[in-house]
């Protein structure tokens, strides 16, 4: 069978999509090796959806309900009825020694997840709808996932080294640049406390302009082995049953 995944970021970009496709490729071989790529859907709103207006204005952080989270709230419950898989990508905006006084990490589960839960299990007019018991309501919402990289994803990109040197020689080659990768490179851990990398002193030979291929190079396992917050994300998957039972499955 096959694994069906939302997509969803805070990054509007055209970059955007093509790099969670790959970060969650990279995720799904990590939690299985063996896995056939092909049985796993990964696609984005569609087109004109209103959801992304609240992913863009970043009004899923709202407590107050506008047209464009409520539209996102029940596109993601719908997808959660389903038995679908949703991932949310946005930066957690701070380094991860100090990920637990995160704005962003607190109203995903304040604002959103329980947003989510409320429309599981409120009756509604639609008279095919039964609303879900809390227990059920809440097996649902463990197919929710934040992707939630500290400080921002570049600190997930960033880790591939070396395309990160070949972008900056392509610029500028400068040797204190190369060196700070290098740095990065021998201890994966140091990224996740680099604030707003893209920013910062690689700003002008990379940024964020790369991502894509950045994502297409990057060391899953090595990161995973920094115990950060590529293997904090990897291990929330991994906690959801439902997924791993369904990647566990032989295809027929």
């Amino acid at each position: 069978m096959t694994a069906r995944f939302l997509l969803l970021s805070e990054d509007s970009g055209k970059q955007a999509q093509p790099t969670l496709r790959l970060l969650m490729t990279a995720a799904a071989k990590l939690l299985k090796p063996t896995l056939d790529t092909r049985r796993l859907e990964l696609r984005p709103l569609a087109e004109g959806d209103l959801s992304a207006n609240a992913l863009r204005a970043n009004a899923w952080k709202q407590r107050h309900s506008s047209p464009e989270k409520i539209a996102l709230v029940r596109t993601i419950a719908n997808e959660l009825e389903q038995g679908r898989f949703v991932v949310l990508h946005f930066d957690t905006d701070t380094a991860w020694s100090k990920r637990k006084t995160s704005e962003n990490r607190a109203k995903f589960e304040t604002h959103l997840r329980a947003a989510v839960k409320l429309t599981l299990t409120t009756p509604r007019v639609t008279p095919k709808f039964v609303p879900l018991s809390d227990q059920e309501a809440n097996e649902r919402l463990s197919r929710l996932f934040a992707m939630s990289p500290c400080y921002s994803i570049e600190a997930w990109l960033y880790q591939a080294s070396p395309s990160l040197v070949r972008f900056c020689k392509e610029r500028h080659n400068k040797q204190t640049h190369l060196a700070l990768i290098d740095a990065w490179r021998a201890d994966r851990k140091l990224l996740d406390e680099v604030k707003q990398p893209k920013d910062g002193e690689l700003a002008e030979c990379v940024g964020d302009r790369h991502n894509a291929e950045l994502a297409a190079a990057f060391p899953a396992a090595e990161v995973f082995a920094a115990e950060k917050s590529w293997h904090e994300f990897i291990e929330a998957l991994r906690g959801c049953g439902a997924l791993l039972a369904l990647l566990d499955e032989t295809p027929a």
